[in-house]
């Protein structure tokens, strides 16, 4: 709990703001982590679409967590690397089933893969027990239909359970 209070206390970066976490260890069976956000307008369209696919799946939305690689929207020039560590603390705290990483930015950061998302999503990688699933990025989803399709089947296997 104690790194939790750090993240809500943080003040790393200039023009520092963030939505407060409060989270409840074993409650959530996802977790789902997209780069930084730009907006919470952006937020609201993200929550709405993994919302849509969870209900299409059957899948408890007060299971899944979502979260941004870092705590802080809409500041520039930020320096990404001090958010990791407290991001951990938060997938160590909740110890979810499934780590669906959104996005090559979010990818390279926590697992260093460089690979071209076309080519790695949908794989399943376990690291330290922990089950991480790659995938596209959500503005990627919003642009594109073909990637739409790739998105949501993706998906489909980390709520299946099969995991």
């Amino acid at each position: 709990m104690k790194r939790i209070n750090q993240i809500n206390n943080c003040e790393k970066c200039n023009n520092y703001s963030n939505d407060k976490i409060q989270l409840k260890k074993g409650l959530y069976k996802y977790i789902l982590i997209i780069d930084r956000l730009e907006s919470t307008i952006m937020q609201d369209i993200y929550q709405k679409l993994i919302t849509d696919l969870a209900m299409g799946q059957g899948i408890d939305i007060a299971s899944i967590y979502f979260t941004t690689i870092t705590k802080c929207i809409g500041i520039q020039n930020l320096n990404i690397d001090n958010c990791i560590p407290y991001l951990k603390a938060e997938i160590v705290w909740i110890q979810p089933n499934v780590i669906v990483l959104l996005g090559e930015k979010v990818i390279e950061r926590l697992l260093n893969i460089t690979d071209n998302i076309d080519n790695i999503h949908g794989n399943i990688i376990e690291i330290k027990g922990m089950k991480y699933l790659l995938t596209y990025d959500l503005k990627d989803v919003i642009q594109n239909e073909d990637i739409k399709i790739k998105f949501w089947n993706d998906i489909k296997e980390a709520f299946s359970g099969q995991i």
